[in-house]
């Protein structure tokens, strides 16, 4: 051995050791102790025999809840009508949900019915003199053609 160098008594190794088992014990203890204390601290706030359960089952959930306020549409959009007409009857309001194809409005057919009759008779008088300028022209081709014949004798 060295000349600074000392031997350990043993008592002195006993006593370290017995200081140490005792720390850990304490710590042990402390920790065990704030367990139970934090247990004591958190206490539930209902009884066990106040909680009811059951199986849970497949299928749509439905709640009730009561409020009031205003219902705002997430967006708006202004459609417009590709027929001047009058307004009949409104199948939906503001903030009801409409699906893809649905009505919304109902409009007035009568004054765009007529419009279309008068277009369709139009149409059927328009179709008439172009048959009638076909039967003059064919008329005309033939004449045409008859005379040509004629002159060729």
């Amino acid at each position: 051995m060295t000349g600074m160098d000392k031997e350990i008594s043993i008592d002195i190794q006993k006593q370290e050791r017995t200081t140490k088992v005792l720390k850990l014990a304490a710590g042990v203890a402390v920790l065990i102790m704030g367990i139970f204390g934090f247990r004591l601290l958190i206490k539930p706030s209902i009884e066990a025999n106040e909680i009811h359960t059951a199986v849970a089952e497949l299928g749509a959930i439905e709640a009730t809840v009561s409020a009031s306020g205003v219902v705002v549409p997430e967006f708006e959009q202004i459609i417009t009508s590709p027929i001047t007409s009058r307004i009949e009857e409104v199948t939906f309001h503001s903030g009801d949900p409409v699906d893809s194809g649905q009505s919304i409005l109902q409009l007035d057919k009568k004054t765009v019915l007529s419009d279309l009759e008068k277009l369709k008779d139009e149409q059927s008088l328009q179709k008439n003199k172009a048959q009638q300028m076909r039967l003059l022209l064919e008329k005309n081709l033939s004449d045409l053609h008859n005379r040509f014949e004629i002159k060729k004798l």
